[in-house]
């Protein structure tokens, strides 16, 4: 099953199931337009093409193909940590980079090998990874043009009469009551049979 999410959503959702991560998109954020270029381009990206790059506060990301970035936002560097430390679902290492990239690799392998394709979902629940209506409108669209499922959680819009093969799921839980882990957990129950169905 080849979950990938612009939150965290999609790992702590393979944890939930209990398979290993099988794309390297876990524990990520994904901005709007890298999650367009991701759903449009999926079969034509070059995912061996990639750069590490870290900003001024040592945070990493990885640009696929210059056209995708993914932000490993829990993936840390800590001078301290001579060794791979976790806390919580955070990783902190004084050579985070090498883990940050020995993991892409592994689990781009695996979704290399696999050949499976994507099924999308796409949270928006939390204020740093908010989608407006139209930005959440442009996503079905793109997932239904290229027959991907997709799963859309947020607080505020279900356009399944729109898109009747996109599963929406609204909450009114707010950011304080639910992180990414609790909520994967709530929606698996919903969206079990859909995202184990055959595709579209």
């Amino acid at each position: 099953m080849n979950l990938i999410s612009n939150t965290c959503l999609g790992a702590a959702l393979y944890n939930i199931i209990g398979e290993e991560y099988e794309n390297p998109f876990c524990w990520n954020v994904i901005d709007f337009k890298s999650i367009c270029n991701l759903i449009r381009d999926f079969n034509t990206i070059d995912f061996n093409n990639y750069e590490l790059k870290k900003d001024n506060m040592w945070h990493f990301s990885i640009i696929i193909d210059r056209k995708v970035i993914v932000n490993y936002v829990h993936y840390k560097f800590s001078k301290d940590c001579t060794k791979l430390t976790k806390i919580n679902v955070d990783i902190f290492w004084n050579k985070i980079w090498e883990y940050i990239t020995t993991k892409y690799d592994e689990r781009l392998a695996r979704m290399l090998k696999m050949k499976k394709n994507p099924i999308f979902i796409i949270g928006s629940i939390h204020k740093s990874h908010f989608y407006t209506e139209e930005q959440i409108t442009d996503v079905c669209k793109l997932c239904t043009e290229k027959k991907y499922k997709l799963v859309v959680v947020n607080n505020n819009f279900d356009f399944s009469d729109r898109f009747p093969n996109v599963m929406f799921i609204k909450t009114d839980r707010s950011e304080e009551e639910l992180n990414n882990i609790d909520f994967a957990k709530e929606i698996y129950p919903q969206i079990k049979e859909f995202i184990n169905e055959s595709t579209l």
